[in-house]
């Protein structure tokens, strides 16, 4: 990018020191937002889980592995409310995402899906199949690999 006046020396060296970390979002799709506490969702729900990998032992939790030793999703995020859709968003950041981006699309939702099982054991029902439908966006250093590999970023 060029700027038009040039901006000063300070300001782009600023820039250039500014360093993008690897990150992989997940945007899943119900037939209902299960994940809403008491059936109702007065606000958008946020939660974190925490993986059982060794890492998950008083290490860095964002690079904490399922029993299968698939990543965790750092954090997920409930839009039920905010959109009016049973939208789920799974955000997988530091370690993990470094380990999600070398995952298929579909290695990637199942993940996903693994760890919502573990954390809702009692919605077996909307955890039973594959989401209505799903996204995935990848940004990082291996991001583009990835993407040779059938991945395709959320546009």
């Amino acid at each position: 990018v060029q700027f038009e006046p040039a901006l000063p020396s300070w300001k782009t060296a600023a820039a250039g020191r500014v360093a993008s970390a690897a990150g992989v979002r997940v945007i899943l799709e119900f037939e209902s937002a299960f994940w809403c506490s008491s059936g109702a969702a007065a606000a958008t729900e946020v939660f974190g889980v925490v993986g059982t990998g060794p890492d998950a032992q008083g290490g860095d939790a964002a690079t904490s592995t399922d029993t299968t030793g698939a990543p965790v999703p750092t954090l997920l995020v409930g839009l039920e409310a905010a959109l009016g859709k049973p939208l789920l968003v799974a955000e997988f950041a530091a370690g993990a995402a470094e380990q999600a981006l070398s995952l298929t699309n579909d290695k990637l939702i199942e993940a996903v899906m693994s760890t919502l099982r573990r954390v809702f054991p009692s919605s077996t029902a909307a955890l039973s199949g594959a989401p209505k439908s799903s996204q995935v966006g990848r940004w990082g250093e291996q991001a583009d690999a990835a993407d040779e590999g059938g991945a395709a970023p959320v546009p």
